[in-house]
């Protein structure tokens, strides 16, 4: 619960600058299994928001799938309640792990991100492209946005807009960065400048 506590604060902290900046994103933070099966987390993550006077919607709670085996009403419970808070929810690196498709129509998400394994021979492999579509299609089925992860070339990005991911994420857009140099990045990048 100390980590948990810790990384809010610092997203919340993090968040507040970019809006003094004029820079209006969600942000993604990890939740992990043991996060999950904490029923006081919606609250916990209520009273940070509160804190910083942040809305819900700057958040996306990302899931990884292979914690999903963790089939508890507890944590379906506590994904509910943060969904009803206003909270975005994702299920991350989708397609490498165990969750039955049951599972994941019981989940509150609003998106799926398609493993990189599979995007990154897309351009080659016909079998990887079929998943890519498959699992977009799933996800528009329940209504959740598709995502594909780890798109690093332009080819690419408009291979997977074509297989019907919604979204695309990768080294093509950034990689990873220090605040300072996100926001010099998004001053030069952001769509509309």
């Amino acid at each position: 619960a100390t980590f948990i506590r810790w990384l809010l604060q610092q997203a919340m902290q993090i968040q507040h600058r970019l809006r003094a900046e004029g820079i209006a994103i969600v942000l993604s933070i990890n939740l992990s299994a043991n996060d999950l099966l904490d029923a006081g987390l919606p609250e916990l993550i209520g009273q940070t928001l509160a804190t910083w006077e942040l809305a819900p919607e700057c958040l996306l709670f990302e899931l990884t799938e292979t914690l999903m085996i963790e089939d508890t009403e507890q944590v379906i419970d506590v994904l509910q309640n943060l969904r009803k808070q206003g909270f975005h929810l994702s299920v991350d690196d989708f397609g490498t792990g165990y969750a039955s498709m049951s599972y994941l129509q019981r989940l509150p998400v609003q998106e799926v991100k398609i493993d990189q394994s599979f995007v990154r021979y897309a351009a080659t492999s016909k079998r990887d492209q079929e998943i890519i579509a498959s699992l977009a299609q799933l996800a528009h089925r329940l209504d959740m946005l598709a995502v594909a992860e780890g798109v690093e070339t332009a080819e690419m990005a408009g291979i997977v807009a074509q297989l019907g991911c919604d979204r695309a994420q990768g080294l093509l857009y950034a990689g990873p960065l220090p605040l300072e140099e996100f926001i010099a990045w998004w001053r030069g990048h952001a769509p509309g400048r």
